[in-house]
């Protein structure tokens, strides 16, 4: 059986230029929020991590 995580980035490099383009940014965009939320608590003051 082939190792499932090559099997995704074999689907990833095989998908067309545009698909590539737009589940990046759907990656970046979900880095940004992720960073903006801890940003967010940081602020509130709601530092227990």
């Amino acid at each position: 059986m082939k190792n499932p995580q090559n099997l995704a980035i074999g689907n990833y490099l095989s998908l067309g230029f545009t698909q590539r383009l737009v589940v990046s940014g759907f990656g970046i965009c979900l880095v940004v929020l992720v960073l903006l939320g801890f940003g967010i608590f940081k602020n509130y003051g709601w530092d227990q991590w």
